[in-house]
């Protein structure tokens, strides 16, 4: 006996399965919902050594990204970052924003009384 379910079905199924998902992303390799936007903040420029202007960015929001040293002209408005490529710490970063009903809450110190409740009062010498 031979088995049905062979490799050329295989991957003919892996084949559909495949344009299926590039159907509903629109082609795009990354859904939207798999993928976060950072944009950049030009923090100071230098020029190297060689002569290429380069850029230090802090990409907003905070905490996803690293500061880096990009060239001037390789800076882009945006960065899409997939959540897959994110460090352990970023994807909390991006759970934080995205789902701020989650986060632990943060507690607060109570304000110190600006003057102590009771004050002794010298009667004997105010007479």
């Amino acid at each position: 006996m031979f088995d049905v379910f062979d490799v050329g079905v295989m991957e003919c199924l892996q084949w559909r399965l495949m344009c299926v998902a590039q159907k509903q992303n629109g082609g795009v390799a990354h859904s939207p919902g798999h993928s976060f936007i950072v944009k950049p903040q030009v923090l100071a420029r230098r020029t190297c050594t060689k002569g290429i202007n380069e850029a230090l960015v802090r990409w907003y929001p905070p905490g996803v990204l690293p500061d880096e040293w990009v060239a001037v002209d390789k800076l882009e408005a945006a960065r899409t970052v997939p959540l897959e490529q994110m460090s352990p710490e970023a994807k909390q970063v991006v759970s934080r924003l995205c789902y701020p009903s989650l986060a632990p809450p943060i507690k607060h110190r109570r304000k110190r009384p600006a003057c102590p409740k009771s004050l002794p009062l010298e009667l004997s010498k105010a007479v």
